[in-house]
């Protein structure tokens, strides 16, 4: 799923915790709204590494694994397209 480095899938995750904690909350699953927005929390802050990795095995278990590896896709393909820098030195 996620390598060293690899800074895209990592903004990516985040990204699909976001999305996960929206659906349960509009479901009106809040514990697991909560879950997922303790794991962002751990993750950005990078408190405790071992709970959020738990939680990412949970989220495995709770979605199926090619609609997580497909996110991820799609957000590295998007990722890698914007260009850094000021805007007066884009192409």
């Amino acid at each position: 799923m996620l390598e060293k480095g690899d800074r895209a899938g990592y903004e990516g995750l985040l990204a699909f915790l976001r999305l996960q904690m929206q659906k349960a909350a509009s479901r009106e699953e809040f514990e697991q709204c909560i879950l997922w927005r303790d794991a962002i929390h751990k993750l950005e802050n990078q408190l405790d590494i071992f709970d959020a990795m738990h939680v990412i095995t949970l989220m495995r278990a709770k979605i199926p694994s090619g609609e997580i590896d497909a996110f991820l896709e799609k957000f590295r393909k998007e990722y890698k397209e914007k260009k850094s820098g000021q805007p007066e030195q884009r192409d």
